[in-house]
């Protein structure tokens, strides 16, 4: 007995020192205890929980990712501290999932490929060409800047529709209260005049009255309308129509497109400044990056030439989503061998297009928003001043 109790105190004994003992010991042995519990807890999932990932998150990840891997960390070390500082508890069971994977011998790659709804084909595409070519820092790095740029772009866009759609809605809304609550107070005096009533004040009063009276019926229908547009998107066919619509709405149909052009060169300048020159492997990869099917279908369209021996720029020439000098500086590039630095300037060129256009479009709608506006208040004006004129007139 006194044997088994001097081999069980060693134990005991490097037990306690287990914390302190040096980082390679840690990686070659288990996960400490303290460190252990949030792996298994990524197994759990709350619920309603927000599965969400903003690209605000996902910036930050990357940068903090590339701080640690330029400080000479390793990667499963690294995931493990960003998941420290992770605030939403989604996002960080994902990290501490992402880690466990990788120090059970998964590379970053495929451990980001078991969660496609956070990292996209496109990020996974440049960090797998990063590991394999042993440049994952300077890759990390054009990550970063795509992302922000793409967030730029994209508040960018949203600043400028803010304001018109904020109009509109507080337009219903205000058409619906004056129509509900207040119109409804001259129905007595409007009720004296029988059918002896201008035609826009008896569509005023329709409107109020089904308001008034069959509000459920027209909550339903919005409702239904709602349904019927998720069940619609089953359909192929819906949406190839979605998705055409978006580049033929007037003055926002070619914001939509430039937006899109603009990253499509940011996504080609990422891959060839990293090192990626495979045309196919990068097409397949953009082909996955977007959901719009008129997109998809066109760089399918561009795969298909390349593989039939044309070149990027020349398959580029027949497609109707790239402008002629998108498809002119692409072949150009090719034949000089400075394919990644046109693409960095096609891309700076296209988004100064589409803040000019941004502009323009603001410049254009202000007017049209002032005419809505003025016409609305004179609509209800009329609707219901009109019939007191013409009560002052037969007093008189």
């Amino acid at each position: 007995m006194p044997t088994i109790a001097y081999k069980k105190k060693p134990q005991n004994t490097s037990r306690r020192d287990e914390p302190s003992s040096p980082p390679g010991r840690r990686a070659s042995s288990a996960p400490p205890p303290p460190q252990a519990a949030p792996s298994i807890s990524t197994e759990k999932k709350p619920f309603l929980e927000d599965t969400r990932v903003r690209r605000q998150g996902i910036i930050f990840f990357t940068r903090q990712l590339l701080t640690l891997h330029k400080a000479g960390i390793p990667i499963s070390e690294a995931l493990g501290t960003i998941a420290l500082h992770e605030k939403q508890p989604y996002f960080k069971r994902v990290i501490l999932k992402m880690r466990r994977d990788v120090e059970e011998g998964t590379n970053l790659t495929n451990a980001m490929r078991k969660h496609p709804k956070i990292f996209s084909s496109f990020f996974t595409g440049v960090v797998e060409s990063g590991e394999q070519n042993g440049v994952l820092e300077p890759l990390l790095l054009q990550l970063v800047q795509f992302q922000e740029n793409e967030e730029n772009l994209s508040k960018n866009i949203k600043a400028a529709l803010r304001y018109p759609i904020f109009v509109m809605i507080t337009l219903a809304l205000a058409f619906t209260v004056i129509m509900a609550f207040i119109f409804p107070r001259f129905k007595p005096l409007f009720s004296k005049f029988g059918d002896d009533l201008p035609i826009h004040t008896k569509i005023l009063l329709g409107i109020s009255t089904t308001i008034q009276n069959q509000w459920y019926l027209l909550l339903g229908g919005i409702f239904a309308l709602i349904g019927l547009y998720f069940f619609a998107k089953r359909f192929k066919a819906f949406v190839h129509f979605i998705d055409r619509l978006k580049f033929r709405i007037p003055l926002l149909g070619k914001l939509y497109r430039y937006s899109n052009i603009s990253q499509i060169a940011n996504m080609l300048s990422t891959f060839f400044s990293g090192g990626i020159v495979n045309y196919l492997n990068i097409l397949h990869l953009l082909d996955k990056s977007f959901t719009n099917v008129v997109i998809r279908d066109e760089i399918r369209r561009l795969t298909y030439g390349v593989t039939n021996g044309r070149s990027l720029g020349e398959s580029m020439e027949q497609s109707k989503l790239f402008p002629p000098l998108f498809a002119h500086l692409t072949h150009v590039g090719e034949k000089t061998g400075e394919i990644q630095s046109l693409m960095k300037i096609l891309y700076e060129y296209y988004e100064q297009e589409l803040r000019y256009k941004t502009q323009k479009l603001i410049a254009n709608i202000e007017p049209m928003i002032l005419l809505v506006t003025s016409g609305f208040v004179l609509l209800i004006a009329l609707g219901i001043f009109m019939p007191y004129w013409r009560l002052m007139d037969i007093v008189k």
